[in-house]
């Protein structure tokens, strides 16, 4: 098993370059926002959220120091807290989270984004003698320097013999990984997760789009750019030439296009469609597009992405589940609700508030869903079931259980070069299976899964 970790001499150092006095609140910011992720569940954008008013106070940069803290602190959380773990003599006891989050925040900038150490333990440990609601822990204060001094001179060391890649993934999912996929493609997956995702964007006109500066071109017509890049610097984004979505989540549609012969004026629905890719990609093609999810909020988000692109779509707001559609579809589009282990390099608090209870009841959602979903197809209509997980029982297994209970159902193979540059994401049974360590010479993609099928005439 290959070894990984964080090498500080191959790393980059992040942009920031903060004033002092703004040092401490990003930090502060930081903190409590891994006290929501990891203490209450909440996910990286319900903290943000929540501490709106925190961030407003920051300024941009700041803004990123923080976010920085945060999302490094959860992607590297394994591989910290086995240090931490390594360098206490005795266990902490009084409020173990809180000193935890504490030795997180010091490490995570001593390790992995090289801030100096005056800065990241001087400014973090300012922050038990002057904020109230971490009085608790000031009697720590001693130890939680000692632990970050040790971190700072040792703590290379230690991570290059670790097996990063293991330490960082949750051991449900690993294990899972491992069952499923066999552990060298399991290492493979979790070692791209800990890589920062670059931004892919898809055009609204893919015979005219200009090639971006910093760009490379993907498979089936998008282009990527860099991760950390800025879309207000897209020429085009803001006047609607282009959407963000990821090489994976593309594909499906992509796919779709050829095998269904084309969307130009079907009539399709986008089941669970917020914030609206897929919606997007069908209204681009020409379909006549109904979108239907749960949640208002996150179709507010939808209806942005269409005036922004210039795209309409009949929405609805409603469980899809008891949702009745005025008349059958010429395809389906189940983009599943799932635990979304397939974007955790994207969204690594996913790894950290997901479990394995979760994907349970996740998949008797999906198998009640997908009924409902079938019932929408016409005669002679397609429905593709999709989801973003990379666990093969929310997908692989979800899918062909549910094609066993079909006696008007046909299933459509994808052929292998359906779209050339991504052959690997196609597998001999003829589904679509991304992986985050496929295409990793170029920054790898989400997981995601797709699976074709034709309801009888």
């Amino acid at each position: 098993m290959t070894n990984t970790s964080r090498n500080s001499k191959n790393r980059s150092k992040p942009p920031y370059r903060r004033r002092e006095h703004a040092e401490i609140s990003a930090r502060l910011v930081a903190l409590r926002m891994l006290r929501r992720i990891l203490d209450k569940g909440q996910s990286f954008d319900q903290a943000q959220l929540q501490l709106a008013d925190d961030l407003n106070q920051l300024e941009d940069r700041d803004k990123g120091f923080a976010r920085a803290i945060v999302l490094n602190s959860l992607r590297y959380k394994g591989q910290l807290d086995a240090l931490a773990e390594e360098f206490l003599e005795r266990p902490v006891t009084g409020d173990q989270g809180m000193v935890a989050h504490f030795l997180r925040v010091g490490m995570v900038q001593l390790l992995i984004l090289d801030t100096p150490p005056h800065a990241a333990v001087g400014e973090l440990l300012s922050l038990l003698d002057k904020t109230s609601e971490f009085a608790i822990i000031r009697k720590f204060k001693g130890l939680i320097n000692a632990i970050l001094g040790r971190a700072d001179r040792e703590g290379d060391a230690l991570l290059a013999i670790q097996n990063a890649a293991k330490l960082n993934t949750p051991a449900w999912i690993w294990d899972s990984w491992v069952r499923d996929y066999g552990e060298e493609t399991a290492q493979a997956m979790a070692e791209a997760n800990l890589e920062e995702a670059p931004i892919d964007v898809s055009p609204r006109h893919l015979k005219d789009a200009e090639k971006l500066t910093d760009a490379i071109d993907l498979p089936g017509g998008g282009q990527r750019l860099p991760a950390g890049y800025h879309m207000q610097n897209v020429p085009g984004f803001s006047e609607g030439h282009w959407w963000v979505q990821d090489l994976a989540s593309s594909l499906p549609l992509k796919i779709a296009d050829k095998l269904i012969g084309g969307f130009d004026s079907k009539t399709t629905l986008d089941l669970c469609a917020a914030p609206g890719g897929k919606t997007m990609q069908m209204a681009a093609a020409g379909a006549k597009v109904t979108a239907v999810d749960i949640s208002k909020p996150r179709l507010a988000r939808l209806h942005e992405n269409l005036d922004r692109m210039g795209l309409s779509a009949d929405i609805h707001v409603a469980d899809v589940v008891k949702w009745k559609p005025a008349e059958q579809a010429d395809f389906v589009f189940v983009d599943a609700p799932c635990g979304a282990t397939g974007t955790m390099r994207r969204h690594p608090d996913l790894a950290h508030i997901k479990s394995q209870e979760d994907v349970d009841k996740l998949v008797a959602t999906q198998a009640r869903l997908l009924p409902a979903a079938w019932d929408m197809v016409k005669s002679g209509g397609y429905m593709m079931y999709a989801v973003c997980s990379l666990q093969k029982e929310e997908a692989e297994h979800q899918f062909q259980s549910f094609m066993n209970s079909l006696s008007d159902g046909e299933f459509i193979a994808i052929p292998k070069n359906i779209i050339d540059g991504v052959e690997d994401c196609i597998t001999d049974e003829g589904l679509l299976r991304c992986r985050p360590d496929i295409l990793a010479e170029i920054g790898g993609m989400d997981g995601f899964f797709a699976g074709l099928i034709r309801k009888k005439d």
